[in-house]
């Protein structure tokens, strides 16, 4: 299985809504005729991300291996017609990092087959489920002691926080000789994610993040209607 996570820093909010236009026309084939993609969502920032401009967006593709990306995904009309237009149009400030993830069998991708990025067209933008990514760059010799935590955390997730859609922790291929990890989690509410980060068992694991970690970069979005998960 291979995961991707990019972060788009797009140039405007004009470019925003430029780009994530093409990404609608790519999630529709997507998922009508690519089997092997597993899931394929892009978000909008929840404007509560100090660490990264509002008119970035955020992805999150899950794909069976590599070819499915490289071989399937990246062959399609609308897939060819974005890529034609990011560097003419000026929709990016910078190439995407588009390094591959996998699972680290710590958590879980989806809740009992539910679609995490289905959105209910009655909810205002500030009202949809929110989507948190934790990119976390542990201290020389700390992943392993990071990831008992996660996995502890994550059981305590999956048996007791109901409105947590999606709680799943990556880490970089080996090959990147990065040892990054990073934490891909949806919740149904604003609520249910406060529940989330106030829990005691949060807390235990947020200490150790502290203490284990150089640095935690924590970025928050809406669902945009764009994509859809699982299969």
């Amino acid at each position: 299985m291979r995961v991707i996570c990019p972060l788009s820093a797009c140039c405007s909010y004009e470019k925003r809504d430029q780009f994530l236009a093409l990404l609608s026309d790519i999630a529709v084939v997507t998922k009508e005729s690519e089997p092997r993609t597993i899931s394929y969502g892009w978000f909008q920032s929840a404007k509560d991300n100090p660490e990264v401009p509002n008119h970035y967006v955020r992805g999150f593709e899950v794909y069976e291996d590599e070819s499915a990306l490289v071989d399937v995904h990246r062959m399609s009309g609308p897939y060819k017609k974005m890529r034609a237009s990011v560097g003419p149009d000026k929709i990016l400030e910078r190439p995407t990092d588009l390094r591959f993830l996998q699972p680290t069998s710590i958590g879980f991708m989806t809740r009992g087959g539910m679609d995490v990025f289905e959105i209910d067209d009655h909810l205002n933008e500030d009202n949809r489920s929110l989507v948190v990514v934790q990119e976390i760059r542990p201290k020389q010799g700390s992943k392993q002691k990071l990831l008992k935590d996660f996995e502890v955390l994550a059981c305590h997730v999956q048996n007791f926080d109901k409105g947590t859609a999606c709680f799943w922790v990556l880490e970089y291929l080996e090959e990147y000789s990065d040892n990054g990890i990073v934490v891909f989690s949806t919740f149904d509410t604003d609520t249910e994610y406060q529940k989330h980060i106030n829990c005691q068992k949060m807390e235990e694991t947020r200490n150790n993040i502290n203490e284990n970690t150089d640095s935690v970069r924590t970025t928050k979005w809406r669902y945009t209607g764009i994509g859809f998960s699982g299969r």
